[in-house]
């Protein structure tokens, strides 16, 4: 049982840096692909909380990169059994903020509205925040601020980007800076 402990988090923590390499290389069928196959490759798992938990992270990603190839209504269907698993996990006492965080942010990009998407990107940014992850709260608060504009409050959104710039600085990822730098500047 440790072991298989063992193996997952490894798995976790390897996951998380390939995820991120095909996110930032536009490489978004291939990211896909190798949520698919570390999924396809838990099923015989039998710590069945850290699998949920790593499960509905994974499915977090796939909501992710299948919302970025265009295939929203997969997403859709993806995120709601991603709630499901990250669900279940919870109330086995996992951890599930992070996976939380990612499909909020998601949910984001997928809502119908503009209230709707500040309302999960707050709460996205608000739990990147409270798990320290500088990077994806820079990201999440990039985009809460451009919809922030659009909504027409210039105060929050231009809040909202100075914070991302800050962040982004913390987090020392050039493009990230020059995404929050850019959305500072268009928007005020």
């Amino acid at each position: 049982m440790a072991a298989q402990q063992k193996n997952l988090e490894q798995l976790s923590s390897a996951s998380e840096g390939l995820l991120l390499y095909y996110f930032l290389r536009y490489r978004f069928q291939e990211g896909e692909r190798a949520c698919q196959v570390v999924l396809d490759a838990m099923k015989s798992a039998s710590i069945e909380g850290e699998r949920l938990n790593l499960e509905g992270w994974l499915l977090a990603w796939q909501v992710h990169f299948n919302r970025l190839m265009g295939k929203v209504e997969l997403a859709r269907q993806l995120a709601s059994e991603c709630m499901e698993k990250l669900n279940q996990a919870k109330a086995a006492g996992k951890d599930t903020r992070y996976g939380q965080a990612m499909l909020w942010r998601e949910q984001g990009y997928l809502a119908g509205n503009l209230p709707e998407q500040i309302d999960y990107f707050q709460h996205s940014a608000e739990l990147f925040q409270a798990l320290g992850d500088d990077w994806w709260q820079a990201y999440v608060l990039t985009w809460a601020g451009e919809v922030t504009s659009r909504m027409g409050d210039r105060i929050l959104a231009l809040e909202q980007h100075q914070q991302a710039v800050a962040l982004s600085k913390v987090a020392g990822e050039p493009r990230l800076m020059a995404r929050s730098l850019m959305n500072l500047a268009y928007d005020h």
